[in-house]
């Protein structure tokens, strides 16, 4: 891996602190220029877009793939990612990169997780915890998959816990259960989208329909 940094002079505020970088992997055809965005995957794979379909993506904007190891948490297990011989080798896509998140897991299962995914980039850990950290802002975090009534149970159960929320407030329940990935990742399936103004003035539209193409024509 090589990662060059070049600061920008001219930048729009004046001040030079602006910079650009090129990352440039091995397994990687071309080198990818920073900052730049990843593609958001479940198991290692674009939920938005078919296997065979990903090359068809802009080059090599689409070579960075987010991974999370806690969705290889239970299954496979680590053992059987590794004699397989890694993520790019079990989902057959060996010119792309993978960047594998820190989730709150135990440092050992992480690093188990890490050394069976082989991924090429991945969040270090830190030597010492702070002794602020306890205090520190704790979300809940919402599962249940499809399942109304599971991630009702499990929004009620999260939401008895220290966490950072309006625990007597039923919007709880609601918002975290919108933020969750699944209600994106149904979406996709279905050919919807979340689209959000620009603005920020709020409108409530009273006339929708879904159309013929499957997508909602708002009126």
């Amino acid at each position: 891996m090589k990662f060059t940094v070049k600061a920008l002079s001219n930048s729009s505020n004046g001040n030079g602190r602006a910079r650009v970088g090129l990352l440039q992997l091995g397994n990687c055809p071309t080198p990818i220029e920073t900052p730049s965005l990843l593609l958001s995957t479940r198991k290692a794979l674009p939920v938005f877009i078919a296997h065979d379909l990903l090359p068809s993506l802009p080059s090599p904007d689409s070579h960075l793939l987010q991974v999370s190891p806690l969705h290889f948490l239970e299954s496979p297990t680590p053992n059987a990612i590794s004699s397989i011989g890694g993520l790019h080798k079990m989902v057959g896509l060996h010119k792309h990169c993978f960047v594998a998140e820190y989730m709150e897991i135990r440092p050992a299962e992480y690093m188990e997780m890490i050394s069976s995914l082989k991924p090429n980039l991945w969040a270090s850990l830190a030597d010492e915890v702070p002794a602020w950290v306890g205090g520190k802002l704790a979300l809940g975090a919402i599962v249940g998959g499809s399942s109304v009534e599971e991630r009702i149970r499990c929004a009620q159960e999260v939401a008895r816990r220290h966490v950072s929320v309006n625990r007597s407030s039923s919007s709880f329940i609601i918002w975290h259960c919108f933020r969750n990935d699944w209600y994106i990742y149904h979406l996709t399936l279905g050919g919807f989208a979340l689209v959000f103004p620009l603005n920020r003035d709020e409108r409530h539209i009273s006339n929708s329909q879904l159309s013929d193409t499957g997508v909602t024509v708002q009126r």
